[in-house]
């Protein structure tokens, strides 16, 4: 389904037909959308209703034509939300959708709509490992011969594949600190994290574990970063049981 908010033509995804809502932020990974975690949306679907869209700049969904925060991201999702008349709703996000999960999820107007938080890998906090330190820094360089010379080093296909605007998008995304919102959050809120997340390493879910009042923390000690689009049966077998627990 396509609609079109500020100007951006906008495609998004509606599955299944259960009494609750699952809205489904994806994460930064090179140019994919929400079919990256087709598999985990089509399990949540037996259960719930799930809906899903492409952020700006992402698969079917037409780029921003200036470079944006974490902030304006997480306007354009309230907007998103307010076009489809969202009165009640889970919120689930993946690594960046994460990020902007943590902005909603604390906004006075949104916040009132969300009944759970869903943080999967999330992204959000002060960036402490050398490897993305320098991701961070290098996306900040244009000279070209810079960016051959050192971005095989880090293996990173998220900056290596960045160009105009959405570089600058991601440069303002990262360097973005949320910790002062965890304590704000009074969700009933489930983390699923990979024990191996190498991103967004396990200290960090220990923070937000810390720091979120009502939440549940689950560790699935063999996985990664990829989490949900790769061991999409556990994430969706424990969201599915920590809903029906609520």
């Amino acid at each position: 389904m396509i609609i079109t908010i500020d100007g951006i033509r906008t495609f998004y995804c509606r599955l299944g037909s259960g009494r609750q809502t699952v809205l489904f932020l994806h994460g930064w990974h090179q140019n994919y959308g929400f079919e990256k975690y087709q598999k985990l949306l089509d399990c949540l679907s037996k259960k719930f209703t799930v809906i899903a869209l492409d952020l700006p700049g992402f698969s079917q969904t037409d780029l921003n034509s200036i470079p944006w925060t974490v902030f304006d991201y997480a306007d354009f999702v309230a907007k998103f939300i307010t076009h489809l008349k969202l009165k009640s709703f889970i919120l689930a996000g993946h690594s960046f959708g994460g990020r902007l999960s943590l902005i909603l999820s604390t906004n006075s107007v949104i916040s009132s709509l969300i009944t759970h938080l869903i943080l999967i890998d999330s992204a959000g906090l002060e960036i402490k490992n050398l490897k993305t330190k320098l991701i961070l820094s290098l996306s900040r360089f244009t000279p070209k011969p810079i960016k051959k010379l050192f971005s095989p080093l880090f293996s990173s296909s998220d900056y290596s594949t960045l160009s105009g605007i959405k570089k600058q998008s991601f440069s303002l995304v990262v360097s973005q600190d949320l910790s002062h919102l965890l304590s704000d959050i009074n969700l009933p809120t489930l983390l699923l994290w990979g024990g191996l997340d190498r991103l967004t390493p396990l200290a960090h879910a220990h923070i937000f574990h810390k720091d979120i009042k009502n939440s549940k923390l689950i560790i699935s000690p063999k996985d990664n970063h990829g989490l949900p689009y790769r061991n999409h049966l556990f994430v969706c077998r424990q969201i599915t049981k920590f809903l029906n627990h609520q």
